[in-house]
Formats: structure tokens, sequence, C-alpha cells
């Protein structure tokens, strides 16, 4: 899943580069780091949200 986003955020970031070859470093970086993030973060919260669910059940 991870490997597949930060392919499709590399690949638009192909079309910008073409605009900008300065900051094509830059951009694919930035791209691919939002993209892990908001991935990892997003299993996190889940993640979060399932172990306070079990505790409350748990506890009830």
């Amino acid at each position: 899943m991870q490997q597949h986003f930060s392919e499709i955020a590399t690949r638009r970031d192909v079309r910008r580069s073409r605009k900008c070859c300065n900051h094509k470093i830059n951009l694919r970086d930035i791209a691919i780091f939002f993209a892990s993030y908001t991935i990892s973060g997003h299993y996190i919260s889940s993640l979060v949200m399932w172990l306070l669910l079990q505790f409350v059940q748990h506890i009830n």
C-alpha cells in the first residue's frame, strides 16, 4: 500500500518536475513524506481507537 502510494506521488512529481527542474528533489521528498505521514497517521489513529474500544469493553 505504502509503496503503491509513493509510486503515485512520484508519478505526479514527474509531471511537475518538467515545469520546475530546480524543485524536483524537494517536491518528490515532500510528496513522499506527506504520503507516508498520512498513511502512518491513519494506521496509528485507527490502532489507538481499536485499543480504546478493547479497553472500554474490558471494563464493562
